[in-house]
């Protein structure tokens, strides 16, 4: 690899410090486990041709993927990799936002992209019935809206609303007398005021 200057120095060295080992460590045994491949020390290299994420996608849904690729030519190994995002969107469903693209995974540009995506496949393939382990927590159910939700102030308690009432006016003076209360004054105080 060359050596990196500027801003792309401090991009390689952000990307490093958001890296995390035990993640890339599960998310190869658990690649092992599904594929029953050996995923190589380096994950990004092993992933590099797409044929374990094809085999992978295959193993939770077969028969998804028809052809895999064994090429070295990389505009094959790009459609391996393209062919299993393809297949995420489209067979499990995942968010767009839950996927890497092609250029984090073969140029590289970010394994932390990457391993988040298959901990995300990983979730998405439980989801779909695969029963072997999974990386993550597990996804949340979608659940119903309540009947409370539709209405805004339904959820609102009395307790809440503060001294609203008792702020408001209850009767405004419509006298149409523009003495600023020098008529109210003379009622009070007894003097009379000029005017």
């Amino acid at each position: 690899m060359s050596k990196l200057y500027g801003l792309d120095k401090e991009l390689a060295e952000r990307e490093a410090a958001k890296r995390d080992p035990d993640l890339e460590e599960r998310v190869r045994a658990y690649l092992e486990e599904l594929t029953g491949e050996d995923v190589g020390e380096d994950l990004l290299e092993s992933l590099k041709d797409g044929t374990i994420l094809c085999k992978a996608m295959n193993a939770v849904k077969p028969g998804v993927i028809k052809k895999i690729h064994e090429s070295s030519m990389p505009f094959k190994q790009m459609e391996n990799i393209q062919s299993f995002l393809r297949a995420c969107r489209s067979e499990l469903g995942m968010a767009e936002f839950d996927l890497f693209t092609t250029a984090d995974l073969y140029d590289g540009k970010s394994i932390v992209n990457v391993t988040n995506g298959l901990v995300a496949f990983s979730r998405a393939a439980s989801r779909a019935g695969y029963t072997g382990t999974a990386l993550g927590p597990k996804e949340a159910d979608k659940q119903e809206a309540r009947e409370w939700a539709h209405n805004p102030n339904a959820g609102i308690s009395k307790l809440n609303q503060g001294s609203v009432e008792t702020m408001d006016k209850k009767e405004i003076d419509r006298s149409g007398n523009p003495t600023f209360g020098a008529d109210n004054a003379k009622k009070v105080w007894g003097k009379k005021t000029v005017g």
